[in-house]
């Protein structure tokens, strides 16, 4: 009996080191197991680090049920608010792009260790790839040349892509930056408060508030959207956190659009209060110049 007992608990315990070894094997080694069997939803390749914060990015994300939308940013400097072309293309890309993901077993390289080289100054290479519920990342200064012709395979599909695909409406600015002579698109000693959108790309309306006075300020938390000449907004969005501007300084924030922006003019406006209370009033921001998204591009923002 007590030899039955013992033969029993001898298997109980072998069943339980396997199913933990195999849970274990699966957390360390198996993530992936799946993945490749799930859809590709995104995959985006960004280049950045260099000595002038210069930087480039392309990403290809499902847009809807058979076309995906390419996004191009690029800027030449750390304080250049760059530039964006964006395309709609075959949703098709996404299977190729995965099928090279795929072939070379790239589930395996998440968070991979490339080279032990590294260089100053010098700019990373960064992929990414999100699928249904996982997603894989790696990135390196270099790439060894059995690693480096491999990925060649992917921005070849891009570029293959972009060849024929007309450029979607892009954001027009009037007050463009001067490129090549890194200067600054706005003035923090202007004296006055500025708000401006420097970019719109996917669903994301960026805009910078600027103090240029000497005091602080506490903008409102109230970001309105409207179409030109109307006075119902067409996004209202506060703020999750209070935000103090200080004086001769700049703040960046996003909006997230229910859906692209139709081609037209539109403006942004904020409420600014005076932080310093003893003047016991409110000003109005005055609305920024139009902005218009056009048909024709223009690289310049």
């Amino acid at each position: 009996m007590k030899r039955n007992v013992k033969i029993v608990c001898v298997v109980i315990l072998a069943v339980l080191v396997l199913i933990g070894g195999v849970f274990m094997f699966s957390n360390l080694f198996g993530r992936f197991f799946g993945i490749d069997k799930e859809g590709l939803k995104k995959y985006k390749y960004s280049c950045g680090g260099g000595m002038l914060g210069d930087s480039y990015s392309e990403s290809v994300q499902e847009y809807s049920s058979d076309s995906a939308l390419i996004t191009i940013r690029s800027s030449e400097w750390h304080g250049d608010d760059g530039a964006v072309k964006e395309y709609l293309v075959n949703g098709e890309i996404l299977n190729e792009l995965k099928a090279v993901f795929v072939k070379y077993h790239m589930k395996n390289w998440d968070n991979k260790k490339f080279t032990n080289m590294f260089i100053a100054d010098g700019a990373s290479h960064s992929y990414s790839f999100d699928f249904e519920t996982d997603s894989v990342s790696f990135s390196s200064q270099i790439y060894p040349e059995k690693y480096s012709v491999k990925l060649e395979n992917l921005s070849e599909i891009v570029a293959q892509y972009l060849k024929d695909a007309e450029p979607l409406p892009g954001l027009v600015r009037e007050e463009a930056a001067n490129k090549g002579d890194y200067t600054l698109s706005y003035d923090r000693n202007s004296g006055k408060l500025e708000l401006s959108v420097y970019s719109y790309y996917q669903k994301s309306l960026c805009y910078r508030i600027v103090n240029g006075t000497d005091e602080n300020k506490k903008p409102d938390s109230a970001i309105c959207l409207y179409k030109d000449g109307e006075s119902v907004p067409i996004l209202e969005e506060s703020s999750k956190y209070d935000v103090t501007l200080y004086a001769h300084s700049h703040n960046e924030d996003t909006v997230t659009l229910n859906e692209r922006l139709l081609p037209s003019k539109y403006r942004l406006e904020s409420l600014v209060a005076k932080q310093n209370l003893k003047y016991g009033k409110e000003v109005r921001r005055r609305p920024t110049p139009p902005t218009q998204l056009r048909r024709n591009w223009r690289p310049e923002l």
